[in-house]
């Protein structure tokens, strides 16, 4: 839970369209290979857009090769 001294300047990011800063780092991985790390790609949404490619080309580009 969200203390209540962040809740604005989160509703104030969110209104405003940017990414709040949650103050934490999230690694995305299979296995041993990290896909995406927020710190590395420059905030959660833009690993989660490079993980998301990831699983495309993974499990999406694989099938229609093989069809």
């Amino acid at each position: 839970m969200l203390s209540d001294t962040m809740r604005p300047e989160l509703a104030a990011a969110a209104t405003a369209g940017k990414e709040p800063d949650l103050g934490m780092r999230v690694q995305l991985v299979h296995g041993d290979e990290t896909i995406a790390d927020s710190e590395e790609a420059g905030g959660l949404a833009a690993a989660c857009h490079k993980f998301q490619g990831w699983v495309r080309q993974q499990y999406f580009q694989e099938a229609a090769v093989t069809a």
